[in-house]
């Protein structure tokens, strides 16, 4: 009897065991061995195989997982639909208690498609090993869903570490264009930009503020190719656009678009605009809210610089407000009296204002320089005409 002391044998062991034993048997299987309705109306892809590794039978749901007929499939050798090596190094179980491994098996049309797959052996009423039962389940949605985790978290890490690095920098502006690239790597995207919609003048105008190409601007012009689509992004400014299957230019046969509003940063309508090199948005569902991260962050970014640039024109402003002022202003009244005074401590004539306010001019500085102050006064005052 087969097992007694160990669970589980690699079947590559198993197979050269009992060589002998099955050139001299010519074991058959019967569906009705296992139970018809539970062999067909299960929800897992049931193969039976056996000891030489050729299929017996498979059920419907196998058969429509490989795209197999039935016909086609009894009598194949396993290494047509998994890797031999792998299914020799697989560890086969008696009872219950069967391994579960990931593997890659092979569909008719040459395609691969990544199972969960257990397989125990199964006994005759002898005790002898008489076929392998292989139970696998289609994990093609988990292995997705797995690649799109995987994929948002890289792009998240790469958006996250470009925008870190941009908001260190001294200049921020000259760094958008590192974080675009960044994305376009990321996304696999050929070329990034962030343009607005000018609408004051009658035709709405793009233009393009930052940019990213894996191209030269004579190759594909991001402008040009964004011009399209101008009207409808201004009918509704707050969605998002995409557009498939462009036909582009030698350089990018087709292309697809999409444009992402950036909220509250430019007087007219921003956009975040990516073009892949496929034609189709595939990306799109699975990506789209990493994409909006990103755009937000760069959002962010773009109100930190307006928001440098405004205080620099206020620092330039006041700047020029304050140059503006003369070096010495005085206020007298007719009697000569000083009512308001004002000069830069570096002034020849600087008096604290606290000991010069309420005094008569002629009393504070000389004669001479009365005088002076006295007669452009007197010019000042006269009429233009």
């Amino acid at each position: 009897m087969w097992f007694m002391d160990d669970k589980a044998i690699p079947i590559r062991n198993l197979l050269s065991e009992m060589k002998t034993r099955i050139e001299k048997q010519n074991k058959s299987w019967n569906v009705e061995q296992f139970g018809r309705d539970l062999f067909e109306q299960t929800g897992e892809c049931i193969f039976i195989i056996g000891m030489d590794l050729n299929y017996l039978a498979a059920n419907q749901h196998a058969l429509t997982l490989l795209g197999y007929g039935e016909h086609e499939i009894i009598g194949m050798h396993v290494s047509n639909v998994i890797s031999i090596g792998e299914l020799l190094e697989q560890k086969i179980s008696r009872g219950d208690q069967a391994d579960i491994y990931e593997r890659i098996l092979k569909k008719k049309d040459g395609s691969l498609i990544p199972v969960e797959i257990s397989t125990s052996l199964v006994y005759d009423g002898d005790g002898q090993p008489s076929y392998i039962q292989s139970i696998a389940r289609d994990i093609s949605d988990r292995k997705a869903s797995e690649k799109i985790i995987k994929r948002n978290s890289r792009i998240l890490s790469v958006i996250s570490e470009a925008t870190a690095r941009l908001f260190r920098s001294p200049n921020i502006e000259s760094g958008i264009s590192e974080v675009l690239e960044s994305l376009g790597h990321a996304l696999d995207m050929f070329c990034c930009v962030i343009f607005e919609i000018e609408q004051f003048s009658g035709t709405p105008q793009i233009m393009v503020q930052y940019s990213w190409s894996e191209f030269d601007e004579s190759d594909f012009d991001p402008e040009k190719a964004i011009r399209p689509f101008v009207n409808r992004m201004s009918l509704d400014p707050n969605s998002a656009l995409s557009e498939v299957k462009i036909s582009g230019a030698r350089i990018v046969p087709e292309y697809s678009f999409l444009a992402i509003p950036i909220l509250g940063t430019f007087g007219s309508q921003g956009f975040l605009g990516m073009f892949d090199r496929d034609s189709s948005l595939s990306w799109l569902l699975s990506d789209f809210d990493v994409v909006q991260t990103a755009t937000n962050l760069i959002g962010a970014a773009l109100q930190r610089i307006q928001y440098e640039e405004t205080i620099r024109l206020n620092e330039f402003r006041n700047r020029m407000i304050v140059e503006s002022f003369p070096d010495l202003l005085v206020r007298i009244n007719a009697d000569g009296v000083i009512l308001d005074y004002n000069a830069s401590p570096n002034h020849p004539l600087f008096i604290h204002r606290d000991m010069i306010t309420g005094r008569k001019i002629i009393e504070t500085w000389p004669e001479g320089i009365v005088a002076r102050i006295l007669e452009n006064c007197e010019r000042l005052s006269r009429p233009l005409f």
